[in-house]
């Protein structure tokens, strides 16, 4: 009984933070997808702290999407212009 309460605290654990992960990306049209592709490995603030040129985030896309990042083809310019709008270069 007490490994199943410490494995559902655990899992719990993650679910909750998952989801607080995904609260740190700012509304937008692509919202849901960002936080769900980027939030499967890493926390939001990995992503968030990041300050690209869309060329930058269009490399971080592509190879995270060759890391295993469920990214439609059809939302990829999308994805990039939502990273690039909410997390571009500081100061531009």
């Amino acid at each position: 009984m007490k490994r199943v309460l410490i494995a559902a605290m655990l899992f719990g654990g993650v679910v909750v933070s998952t989801a607080a992960s995904a609260d740190e990306f700012p509304p937008g049209e692509m919202h849901d997808v960002v936080a769900t592709a980027c939030t499967a490995c890493h926390v939001g603030a990995q992503v968030t702290a990041q300050h690209k040129t869309s060329e930058q985030w269009a490399e971080t896309v592509s190879q995270m999407i060759s890391n295993g990042a469920q990214v439609k083809d059809s939302d990829f310019d999308k994805v990039v212009a939502y990273l690039t709008q909410n997390f571009g270069p500081v100061g531009q």
